[in-house]
């Protein structure tokens, strides 16, 4: 799997199990206490994949960049 889908996979999970955890406060199942320090466990780790995705995303935009620069440098050299 690339690191892209990888990152992916792991942003929807997290955000599933923060849904989660708000389907369990309402139900009474976890306390208000447990759901603050869960949320904020989920919130971090979704805030450092979301940037490691921007990363990924800002890198592959600049390959494609590359790529077109060395395509009309080909031409231009012909």
């Amino acid at each position: 799997m690339s690191e892209g889908k990888e990152n992916g996979t792991y942003i929807r999970t997290n955000e599933s199990k923060k849904s989660r955890m708000t389907d369990m406060l309402i139900d009474g199942t976890i306390s208000k206490e447990v759901y603050d320090e869960k949320v904020l466990e989920f919130t971090r780790k979704l805030h450092t994949l979301s940037g490691r995705r921007h990363l990924l995303e800002e890198s592959i935009y600049k390959q494609k960049d590359v790529g077109k620069s060395e395509k009309k440098n080909e031409v231009f050299e012909r």
